[in-house]
């Protein structure tokens, strides 16, 4: 059986396939964000970005 995982945007709660984790402010707290949010947060004067996160199949 081939299943897809997914996540919700911690942003928007939109649900995705490709994630991008991130920090936008000093508290340490990563958020994983959709594509669309992405766009808006990177500009952010405090961003980090912390890797892409990728729905595998199992």
């Amino acid at each position: 059986m081939v299943r897809n995982r997914t996540k919700a945007c911690d942003q928007c709660q939109k649900i995705a396939d490709v994630m991008y984790r991130i920090q936008v402010d000093r508290s340490a707290w990563w958020q994983f964000i959709c594509n669309d949010c992405w766009k808006l947060l990177s500009n952010h004067p405090n961003y980090i970005y912390g890797g892409t996160w990728k729905a595998r199949k199992r």
